[in-house]
């Protein structure tokens, strides 16, 4: 991807999908882009403040309190995330992760995001057991986390 200086816009445009449970939100860092059949709007203030391949944090404009109101009565945690950069017609993958947080600041809703990559590393490199782990459940207990249910299953050793 290059720029062009002779252009309207020098740098690639921001656009975000974003699972939000019973909906998407699909936001773009500056105007309407139609892409993969979806419309990503620049009226929602989109800025991406940070970005790299392990994490994403962006923020959109929150004023009448609707993007706030769409995270509450969805279970937002742990849904996909896509970035993408836009330059004159294309379009590539710049960061692909799930949502780990949210918060409010002023009048803006601030989302983190994280790869698979930096989940994976964030786990303990030691063997889940007994005398390591003092709080293991038993076997055959089943655990919730966002949209995803875990079986819990013995070993055979």
């Amino acid at each position: 991807m290059t720029t062009n200086l002779a252009k309207r816009f020098t740098q690639p445009i921001y656009l975000v999908k974003q699972d939000m449970g019973a909906s998407f939100i699909y936001s773009s860092s500056r105007e309407l882009i139609n892409y993969a059949g979806n419309n990503y709007l620049g009226s929602l203030g989109l800025a991406v403040e940070n970005i790299n391949n392990l994490a994403v944090t962006w923020s959109i404009d929150n004023s009448d309190r609707a993007v706030t109101a769409l995270a509450l009565n969805n279970a937002v945690g742990g849904n996909a995330v896509s970035v993408y950069l836009h330059y004159e017609g294309e379009t590539i993958l710049r960061f692909e992760g799930v949502l780990d947080e949210w918060y409010t600041q002023g009048q803006r809703v601030v989302f983190v995001a994280t790869s698979a990559g930096a989940r994976a590393q964030k786990f303990p490199n030691e063997r889940a057991e007994l005398g390591v782990f003092n709080h293991l459940p038993p076997a055959g207990t089943s655990i919730t986390w966002g949209r995803q249910t875990i079986h819990l299953e013995a070993e055979d050793i």
